[in-house]
């Protein structure tokens, strides 16, 4: 049974790829966990959690994202400028929290002050920096994280853990 229920899933994650593969390269990422998450909805929910944490250490780097708080985590990242650390917190929130969109308020307003951060002098200008760095992208009225944040957040996280 679950020899059985593995190998679908494998089929739903080469699906999932597959359709991923088609969208525009900005939104691979997202349209990839988007039909994986629909596709492991259509198996049995019970058996779902365990294989996802599964997958999930295939797709984010080896850190307890479960274990840290947001202050813990931008600490583990040490971004060392505003705009990485809009690329870190958005990180975080896409992985931890479960949130692929958000707004400027979501991340300076809010988990800005939840990390202990002093707020920046010019935040506009460090958003339109994480943007100008391809980290975070505009959509329909809100941000997300793109492949090239989430790659240099890893890009980060592993180097802490080297150095």
């Amino acid at each position: 049974m679950e020899e059985e229920l593995l190998e679908k899933i494998k089929i739903a994650l080469k699906q999932a790829e597959e359709i991923a593969s088609l969208a525009e390269e900005n939104y691979r990422v997202e349209a990839f966990a988007k039909t994986y998450e629909f596709l492991l909805s259509l198996l049995k929910p019970k058996s779902v959690p365990a294989i996802t944490e599964e997958v999930e250490k295939t797709v984010i780097p080896d850190i307890p994202l479960k274990e840290l708080s947001l202050t813990e985590f931008v600490s583990k990242a040490n971004p060392g400028s505003n705009a990485e650390r809009i690329a870190v917190i958005a990180y975080y929130m896409r992985f931890k929290e479960g949130i692929n969109e958000f707004t400027f308020e979501d991340v300076i307003e809010e988990r800005w002050k939840k990390a202990a951060l002093k707020k920046p002098g010019n935040p506009w200008r460090d958003f339109r920096n994480a943007v100008r760095k391809g980290w975070i992208s505009p959509a329909n009225g809100a941000y997300y994280l793109t492949k090239s944040g989430i790659e240099f957040v890893k890009s980060l996280l592993e180097s802490r853990e080297k150095g």
